[in-house]
């Protein structure tokens, strides 16, 4: 198994995502499909619910003219095909063989393992399968048998593969698993299916807790690497070598052997090799045209002793039913639409800030269309359905801040295919677009501290797009930097400043050239002042003996003027290469006492 991961991962085309679509299909139940040659059926079904549904009525024609019905086990069949049709399917039971009548306007085609020697394909059958192939767009399923019966039954598979162009083939040997069956080795379980992205929704019924289908006398699968295959050519293990558009769906368990004790021996396999063995692929880009999906497996999904689609065998429950319409829908899906959307959008993109009319417009293209999501920045912001072939999605960037934007576009189809675009958008400074508003600052008040004492003055900023501040003291800048986004204040400490009166001006800039600034005067005193409550204890006497004689004493008078000398506000902002700072903090007195 870690041989096919390695292969595997450098197999996927293109960005198939994480999240895959999952479709798990309700049973439904039996219903009655009278047999005639051939045989059309239609109709809505018996009552029940299947969740899946087709985008159109798809045609589906099943071979039963070379032996493949088995009467005690047809209600199988009957229930699967009621199913199907219940999807969309229009099932055509080919009970008189296979030619371009039966095949004009069908999508698929299933075609069990023969039965008898008499049973086997006729040259004109083959071609009438490999002229309908060729025409692009089709899914095929080929089942193929243990040698058991016979080397002709999957030689005969394999020559109707061979004529489509199919890079896989069916061994002509037997495989027995000892531990996981039902009562008898050559009852193999299968439970193990590959947990490929682009195969998953195939598989999906049976990578569930116990899931699992019985492989009735099965054989295994093996390549043909090689650009003109052949059953002889180039034959390759898939268990551990890659062929390019091949994706094994289930392997049989590590204690499954091959047996091939008769001739012809095997051509990539041995007589007595374990598991894990490929019993089951899907081969994408098949054919002439580049575009069909085919399925090879190691056992018949129907018309068999006991056909894959079983529900149950001998009291062991079963996921087949489950498994083979899972994957005849998404095998279908993908040969309708093989290729994933096709996104067709903008380079990146430079928007200036504050300028409007900006969109990204993407056109959307599939051939069976489904939804998308869009992310910026990683962060989910829209989603909806692509609701023609052809769809136009347009993202407004108007209103953005400045900086770098990641608009990232995924796109899925019907099928599940992934396709994803991303468009770098950078939002940038440019002076026709300038704001005008300037920078928001608080006015603190004017304060006296004592010298060499803690104290600061706080300035309390605001602005959309913050760029520099700078602070001056008497005309003389002290400090300065960045003005982020984060910083909502500017704080200044005194503790420096000498004995005396000084103007302290703040001065911020935005990105727009915008200034703004605010000034406080800071009056610096000595610290060591008179003892004031002392000398009021001393002269208290006097002043209430002085207050008790004198009805009003006039004991001096204190005359307060205030001058004001006119405040410079800081100068301009420089422009980028001036040799000045920010700008210079004016000079002015602030009101004193006499």
């Amino acid at each position: 198994m870690s041989a096919h991961a390695a292969a595997s991962g450098s197999r996927v085309r293109g960005a198939w995502p994480v999240l895959v679509v999952l479709v798990v299909l309700c049973v439904v139940t039996s219903r009655s499909v009278p047999m005639a040659s051939p045989v059309t059926t239609t109709g809505t079904g018996a009552s029940g619910h299947v969740r899946a549904q087709l985008p159109r009525t798809v045609r589906l024609v099943v071979d039963y003219s070379h032996g493949q019905r088995y009467d005690p086990t047809y209600y199988m069949d009957e229930h699967l095909w009621d199913n199907l049709m219940l999807m969309g399917f229009e099932v055509i039971l080919a009970t008189g063989g296979l030619n371009e009548t039966i095949l004009e306007g069908a999508d698929a085609l299933m075609i069990a393992s023969v039965v008898q020697e008499q049973d086997m394909f006729s040259v004109a059958e083959v071609a009438a399968v490999q002229s309908w192939f060729s025409e692009g767009n089709k899914f095929l399923w080929v089942a193929c048998d243990c040698e058991l019966s016979g080397e002709h039954v999957t030689n005969t598979s394999n020559v109707v593969l061979a004529a489509v162009g199919s890079h896989v083939y069916g061994e002509i040997a037997a495989v027995a698993d000892p531990v996981h069956n039902v009562d008898a080795s050559y009852r193999v379980l299968v439970s193990d299916a590959d947990r490929d992205p682009r195969v998953f929704a195939m598989v999906a019924p049976l990578t569930l807790p116990s899931a699992q289908v019985v492989m009735h006398s099965p054989t295994l699968v093996y390549g043909s690497d090689s650009t003109d295959p052949a059953p002889d050519v180039d034959p390759v293990p898939l268990e551990s070598q890659s062929v390019d558009g091949v994706y094994p769906l289930l392997y049989y368990s590590a204690n499954a052997t091959v047996l091939d004790a008769t001739p012809p021996p095997s051509r990539a396999h041995s007589d007595g090799q374990t598991g894990p063995l490929v019993a089951m692929t899907a081969e994408f880009g098949a054919g002439a045209s580049g575009t069909g999906v085919i399925v090879v497996s190691g056992n018949s999904p129907y018309g068999d002793f006991m056909p894959m689609c079983s529900e149950e065998y001998r009291g062991v429950a079963l996921n087949g039913l489950a498994l083979v319409r899972q994957v005849v829908y998404f095998g279908v899906l993908n040969a309708l639409d093989p290729d994933p959307p096709v996104i067709t959008g903008p380079d990146d993109l430079a928007v200036p800030y504050g300028s409007t009319g900006n969109t990204i417009l993407w056109t959307l293209t599939d051939e069976l269309p489904g939804g998308y999501e869009l992310f910026r920045n990683g962060t989910h912001v829209l989603s909806g359905p692509c609701t023609s072939q052809v769809f136009n999605l347009s993202v407004d960037l108007d209103g953005l801040d400045l900086g770098t934007y990641n608009f990232t576009l995924v796109v899925c189809d019907f099928v599940g295919h992934t396709s994803v675009d991303t468009v770098i958008v950078e939002v940038y400074y440019d002076p026709a677009y300038a704001d005008t508003t300037p920078p928001s600052v608080s006015q603190p008040d004017n304060v006296t501290v004592a010298v060499n004492t803690s104290a600061s003055v706080v300035w309390d900023v605001s602005d959309d797009h913050p760029a520099l501040y700078a602070v001056y003291v008497d005309g003389e800048i002290l400090i300065a930097g960045q003005w982020n986004a984060t910083m909502d204040t500017v704080e200044f400490q005194l503790e420096g400043l000498d004995v005396g009166l000084h103007n302290v001006t703040l001065v911020v800039v935005d990105l727009a050239g915008n200034r703004a600034s605010s000034t406080v005067w800071v009056s610096v005193v000595e610290s060591t002042a008179p003892d004031l409550v002392s000398l009021l204890v001393q002269q208290l006497p006097l002043i209430i003996t002085a207050v008790c004689d004198v009805t009003v004493v006039a004991f001096g008078a204190l005359t307060v003027r205030a001058r004001r000398r006119s405040q410079v506000a800081p100068s301009a902002v420089p422009q980028s290469g001036s040799d000045t700072p920010l700008g210079e903090s004016g000079e002015g007195t602030p009101p004193v006492a006499e």
